[in-house]
């Protein structure tokens, strides 16, 4: 298996021998899975042709992105605006709602946080049945009255 992963030498129309074999590991698992969740799932008809096509597409993908750009790793966390906005005594509040698709039952939850980021109050409640929509409304709204 590891010969076949590192593999240099070129199959037909010039694919990189590890590609081929990765995406057909890869849809080979995908469709087994798929047989194992779905009980309706049927296997395709031209296997090959699928493969061939999504390593065209990997191929053709890779082929325009620039390799020649430097990569910066970032922390991505929300930071404050620099002074004099906002004033020393200002809190930020974070809210989020949640969809259980299954039961269509809705929850949400937020944290309020002041400026040197120490926790003061947060909530968590279910709201009954509902929309994504409307959970996330519900986040806020239930946010601002706590605040």
């Amino acid at each position: 298996m590891f010969e076949n992963l590192n593999c240099n030498k070129f199959c037909l129309e010039s694919i990189p021998g590890y590609l081929l074999f990765t995406v057909t590991l890869w849809f080979i698992w995908k469709w087994i899975c798929a047989k194992v969740f779905d009980s309706n799932f049927q296997p395709p008809l031209c296997p090959g042709k699928i493969i061939w096509k999504y390593v065209d597409y990997w191929l053709a993908i890779n082929s325009v992105i620039d390799k020649d750009v430097a990569m910066k790793n970032c922390a991505i966390f929300w930071t404050p605006p620099p002074p004099p906005f906002p004033p020393l005594d200002w809190v930020k509040l974070n809210v989020d709602g949640r969809l259980n698709p299954d039961l269509n039952s809705i929850a949400v939850g937020g944290i309020i946080r002041d400026n040197e980021k120490n926790w003061l109050m947060g909530f968590a409640l279910n709201k009954g049945l509902g929309s994504i929509i409307e959970a996330e409304l519900w986040g806020i709204f239930e946010g601002l009255k706590l605040a």
